[in-house]
Formats: C-alpha cells, sequence, structure tokens
C-alpha cells in the first residue's frame, strides 16, 4: 500500500498512468457487469395451441422483441372438449428471434383483452409455450398461457 509520504515520491506521469490503468480496468469490468445484469431472451423450443372449448376459435399470437413485432400469426382451432381438446403447432416462428414478450388472444376478444407474457427476465435459455382455449374444469372459453422451460419440449 502506498502511504502519503511514500506518494509524494511518485512522479505526477506515475501517479496518471496508474489512474489511467485504474480507470480503464474499471470501466471495462463495469460493462461486463452490465452485461451480465440483462440475460440474453431465451430460445423458442415449442409453440402450441389447444381448444378445450365445445366452439371453435380462431387464436391469434404475437412476439414482440424490444416494442416490435417479431411474429404475428393466427391459428384456427376447431371445436373441441375438455377430455379430447383440438390442437395445433405454431410453425415458422423466430426461435432465435430474442422476442421478450408474448400476446395472446381469442377472434372474439379485443386487443385490450389479450394475454401477456413478459418472459425478457427469464433466466433460462430456452422456453416453450402452449396457448389454452378454454379450461379442463371450466366451460368459459378463456385464455390463458402455459410456459416450460424444458429444452426438449417439442421433440
Amino acid at each position: 500500500m502506498i502511504t502519503i509520504r511514500q506518494m509524494s515520491s511518485l512522479s505526477r506521469r506515475t501517479v496518471l498512468l496508474l489512474g489511467a490503468t485504474t480507470l480503464a480496468f474499471g470501466v471495462a469490468g463495469c460493462s461486463r457487469l452490465a452485461s451480465w445484469s440483462e440475460p440474453d431472451p431465451p430460445r423458442i423450443v415449442d409453440f402450441r395451441t389447444m381448444n378445450f372449448d365445445d366452439e371453435p376459435h380462431t387464436v391469434h399470437v404475437l412476439l414482440r422483441r424490444d416494442g416490435e413485432t417479431a411474429y404475428r400469426k393466427s391459428l384456427r382451432l376447431k371445436a373441441g372438449r375438455s377430455d379430447d381438446p383440438s390442437g395445433s403447432k405454431f410453425e415458422a416462428y423466430p426461435a432465435e428471434s430474442g422476442a421478450d414478450v408474448l400476446y395472446a388472444w381469442r377472434d372474439d376478444q379485443s386487443k385490450d383483452q389479450r394475454r401477456k407474457l413478459d418472459f425478457s427476465e427469464y433466466e433460462t435459455e430456452c422456453i416453450g409455450f402452449q396457448i389454452l382455449v378454454g379450461d379442463i374444469d371450466e366451460s368459459a372459453p378463456r385464455v390463458s398461457i402455459w410456459q416450460t422451460t424444458n429444452c426438449n419440449a417439442g421433440t
């Protein structure tokens, strides 16, 4: 450790060099720490929808990245039942899109009634989604978003 007495014997050039080196390492460390605090959005490994309602429905989904549309799709589902739902799989979604928010809604819902899942801060490398219309225990055709962080989902 440098004491005040020793410091007076250091040249101005040495003090400036030590200060610049400390600053450079400090800034480099801070920028690296900032990137650690912002995890990459998870990779999408599965994206499906199921209809438990006894009427057909169109399911709409919207994936957003930083407020911009990354994927938008609508699928028409046949009528289903709680013991035999109809289902379909979304195709051509951008698995590596870096999307961070998912919205889902039925054909008879407004955008204000859509469901939202913000997965921007999930600390996982992958995620899968299942959009459900209706419920096994309810007759109301509500929409829910289920997610998994199992990287083998959909395989």
